[in-house]
Order: C-alpha cells, then structure tokens, then sequence
C-alpha cells in the first residue's frame, strides 16, 4: 500500500512539473511573438512537443534539477500528463 501511495504521489508531482513546464513555455512564447497569429502556430508546436511524450512514464533524467528554460531550450520536454 505505501508503494502505491508513493507511485500516485510521484505521479502527482510530475503532472504539476509538467503543467508549470508547460505553462512557462506558452508564457515565454506569447511573449516572444511578434503577432498574435504567429503565437497560435508557435502554441500548437510547443503543444506537439509536449503531447509526443504525453505516456512517458519515467524521465530519463532528474527534473528537479532542469529549470523550465534549460529543458525546454535543450527540446528534453518530458510530459506526463
């Protein structure tokens, strides 16, 4: 039962490090485009991105120690939705 518990509880907190991963990103491209219909189509890219990991299951390395910039910049997204 506590390994259950510690699973749903991990899990839990990667779905909240992906959800701030993801809205810093959508933040920092708003913020970037020059005109609102270059945002959309940035926005739907960086929504790719994150959906092609969407089932990722174990990360390949700490994110506790990737910033949101620093994974974002180096395309290491991991999502976990």
């Amino acid at each position: 039962m506590a390994t259950t518990a510690g699973y749903l509880a991990r899990r839990a907190a990667q779905k909240e490090r992906v959800r701030l991963l993801y809205r810093s990103a959508l933040k920092d491209t708003l913020n970037w485009a020059v005109h609102r219909h270059l945002f959309y189509q940035d926005a739907s890219d960086l929504r790719d991105k994150f959906e092609t990991n969407r089932h990722v299951v174990t990360p390949p390395f700490p994110l506790l120690r990737l910033s949101p910039f620093v994974a974002l910049t180096n395309e290491l997204i991991i999502c976990v939705l």
